[in-house]
């Protein structure tokens, strides 16, 4: 996972212990009554204690939203997706923004499993972020402690697929090239070259691909695909299964 990630507007890089005055002065009822764990009030030994506690590795990673050099908020994967920014900076779309450059880091990595969300019902701003971001409601809402409200409140789970975020993000080849790509097909991964194919501005969805035949071994497949014109094929595509 990548430990610096820059967007149009914003970067994003390892929370740690320095920022906890920040972190601290940004908090407010408003913010930590939608996040699960976070008392209110929140002070500066809050702060302290949960920064000191990150390690950036895999399955727990956390970046502090930087805007102009300033810490606006916290974005993190930690297993789950989570995010919060400061009030003043609402409504100007940098959780989303943050958000989809996280994800498109974490799916880079085509062995990446599906990741999961979610949101208090009352909290209209973040299913929205969620669902724009590809999100779907997993079950029911549930029972989840508010830490800044002292109860219990309904939580919607949200997921997102690897497939589910391909066909939202599809990979796009900007002029003529010959790579090498790694397709995800369900449990099955399909290790693909583009062989000499000329690919103008063209669009390629990555996944699910369908199984268009097997070799007699059953051990490749032949997946194809067609890009108004330009045919890409064949990929062959070993079975992990």
């Amino acid at each position: 996972m990548q430990r610096i990630i820059h967007t149009d507007r914003l970067v994003l890089r390892p929370a740690y212990i320095g920022d906890a005055g920040r972190v601290a002065q940004i908090m407010e009822y408003d913010i930590s009554k939608w996040l699960i764990p976070v008392p209110d009030p929140y002070t500066l030994t809050d702060a302290q204690d949960w920064l000191s506690s990150l390690r950036f590795e895999r399955g727990r990673y956390v970046w502090a939203i930087s805007r102009d050099g300033e810490v606006i908020g916290m974005i993190g994967i930690d297993p789950t997706l989570g995010y919060w920014i400061g009030k003043e900076h609402w409504g100007q779309g940098y959780v989303r923004e943050a958000a989809h450059a996280v994800l498109s880091a974490y799916f880079h990595d085509p062995f990446a499993d599906p990741i999961y969300g979610g949101y208090f019902v009352e909290n209209e701003r973040s299913a929205r972020v969620l669902t724009r971001l590809g999100f779907s409601p997993l079950g029911n809402p549930v029972a989840r402690l508010s830490a800044a409200r002292h109860g219990e409140l309904p939580l919607q789970k949200m997921i997102l697929t690897p497939e589910q975020w391909a066909a939202l993000n599809p990979l796009t080849f900007d002029g003529a090239q010959s790579t090498s790509v790694l397709f995800r097909h369900r449990t099955s991964m399909c290790f693909g070259i583009l062989m000499d194919v000329k690919v103008f501005q063209k669009t390629l969805p990555l996944g699910p691909i369908p199984i268009l035949g097997n070799t007699s071994n059953g051990v490749l497949r032949a997946c194809v695909g067609k890009m108004d014109g330009a045919v890409v094929s064949p990929l062959m595509c070993p079975t992990l299964e």
